[in-house]
């Protein structure tokens, strides 16, 4: 098997395998790890989920690229470089496309706990009180 083949391959099995075995809990040996996909559970779920869909994606879009690659550069060592930089190109598109997407499910999420607020808000706001409190008197029973 050309040499050039290997990173692809190798990328495509560990986007499957990262698929198959999402990481259930936040920890700091396995799954995308950032700030911000740290930050509690459902982000961590949510930064999981995305990043293992893409990089799946991105791989099996990788492959071929590759295989343009050997065709089109008859200089194994630049069809390694070229390898290389879009497997750098590949990574870095998951890392930026997941942050953006966990931006935006922290924007949805942040809009969706305020409107929620804003419900429970203007329905304590609508409750009347009866007037005849107002007019209540408390005498001295001296």
């Amino acid at each position: 098997m050309n040499s050039v083949l290997m990173p692809p391959l190798f990328i495509l099995i560990v986007a499957i395998v990262y698929r198959i075995f999402l990481p259930k809990k936040i920890n700091c040996y396995y799954g995308y790890r950032t700030k911000l996909s740290m930050k509690n559970q459902d982000t961590w779920n949510e930064a999981n989920r995305f990043a293992a869909n893409l990089l799946l994606i991105g791989s099996i879009a990788y492959f071929p690229l590759v295989i343009v690659y050997m065709i089109f550069i008859q200089d194994r060592e630049m069809q390694m470089w070229a390898s290389a930089v879009s497997l750098f190109c590949l990574l870095l598109g998951v890392l930026f496309i997941t942050e953006w997407q966990l931006k935006n499910y922290l924007t949805n999420q942040a809009k969706a706990d305020m409107k929620s607020r804003s419900i429970w808000q203007s329905a304590i706001s609508d409750i009347k009180f009866p007037h005849e409190c107002s007019s209540i008197r408390f005498e001295n029973p001296d």
